[in-house]
């Protein structure tokens, strides 16, 4: 029973990181660029370097948020449950 919840807390984290991350990088791409973020950065309407930059700071972001979610469930879980997460659900993250 507790792995499932692990692997819920763990997943409800980083869904919720994600969405948050999400609009945090739309938002501030739109204030210091000016101009909304590529959607489709495959579109030839959207310039190669504009693409990279927008793929590589989206990904990089993402990853970050995803990390720092993931950590707190863990760390969120130890509180909870008095000490460090079981030996078993170390491989679920």
């Amino acid at each position: 029973m507790s792995t499932q919840l692990w692997r819920a807390l763990s997943l409800a984290s980083t869904v919720a990181a994600g969405a948050v991350a999400q609009k945090a990088i739309a938002t501030g791409w739109q204030i210091v660029t000016g101009h909304t973020p590529p959607t489709k950065p495959e579109s030839p309407e959207v310039g190669a370097v504009e693409a990279v930059v927008f793929a590589a700071l989206a990904g990089a972001l993402l990853n970050v948020a995803r990390v720092v979610a993931t950590r707190q469930a863990a760390v969120y879980w130890a509180r909870r449950h008095g000490g460090t997460i079981p030996e078993a659900l170390r491989d679920a993250f």
